[in-house]
């Protein structure tokens, strides 16, 4: 289904001419123009109701790609969320500078997690750094290193600024220790 606010706007050496909406079940418009009209004056848009170009969150600039004389094509790309670094230490809470090999820890969305996880991976003894866009994760441990017992569960927010805010660290040496916005 076509959203409603779908218009494109025709110009004229530079100068809007008309402006058309794309009905809910069309995948095109179509501008009458003079048969005597020179085509190579012509240039197209997406643009609001009003003329202005279009633009929507989320979303790239429309891209309008002339197809022969008459014909454009217009797309529309969603933005890849911007990604923030998120490091991850898994430590002993004896030894807080001991970083331990060894965990199964997992990433997903909360409090709406997806069919896939977000991050799933082994500690190698080093801080992990994971990438995630905007939202509500849950950070948790699957499997233990040997000889040691599973961490509590750690609930953590990005906001769109690229901002953490964690509901708590893991006494048992889970946690989000540092922010870094890529």
């Amino acid at each position: 289904a076509v959203p409603d606010d779908v218009y494109f706007t025709l110009y004229k050496n530079g100068t809007k001419v008309e402006t058309l909406q794309l009905g809910k079940d069309q995948n095109s418009v179509e501008f009458k123009l003079d048969n005597n009209a020179n085509i190579k004056q012509y240039t197209i848009k997406e643009t609001d109701v009003a003329g202005n170009p279009w633009k929507k969150d989320g979303y790239a600039d429309p891209v309008v790609k002339k197809v022969l004389d008459g014909v454009f094509e217009v797309s529309n790309e969603k933005k890849d969320p911007s990604k923030i670094k998120v490091k991850v230490k898994k430590v002993d809470k004896d030894q807080p500078d001991k970083l331990l090999v060894g965990a199964n820890l997992m990433i997903e969305k909360h409090p709406f997690p997806g069919k896939y996880l977000d991050a799933d991976w082994q500690t190698t003894g080093k801080v992990d750094e994971i990438e995630l866009p905007a939202g509500g994760y849950r950070l948790f441990e699957k499997e233990t290193p040997l000889g040691y017992k599973c961490a509590a569960d750690i609930y953590f927010k990005i906001d769109d600024q690229g901002n953490v805010s964690v509901s708590g660290t893991d006494p048992k040496g889970l946690y989000v220790a540092s922010i870094d916005k890529t």
